[in-house]
């Protein structure tokens, strides 16, 4: 009865390795890389937005294009 006891721990033990290694791993392929691979640049502010209906420089914060009355967001 003890040597079952004692193969069942240690199958047990096996198992919870075996599985906090695959976590482990899982967890390392899907953390973003520490580096940037690539040089992108980012988002400048806002500063007017262009219609794209007749291209005039708008606010940022504008709906409609003030020449043409285009909608632009």
């Amino acid at each position: 009865m003890w040597q079952f006891l004692i193969a069942l721990v240690v199958v047990f033990a096996i198992g919870m390795t075996i599985r906090i290694l695959m976590q482990r791993r899982k967890k390392a392929s899907q953390a973003p890389p520490s580096t940037p691979t690539n040089n992108v640049q980012p988002p400048r502010p806002a500063q007017g937005s262009f219609c794209p209906n007749c291209g005039t420089k708008n606010d940022a914060n504008s709906a409609f294009c003030g020449n043409c009355g285009a909608k632009l967001k």
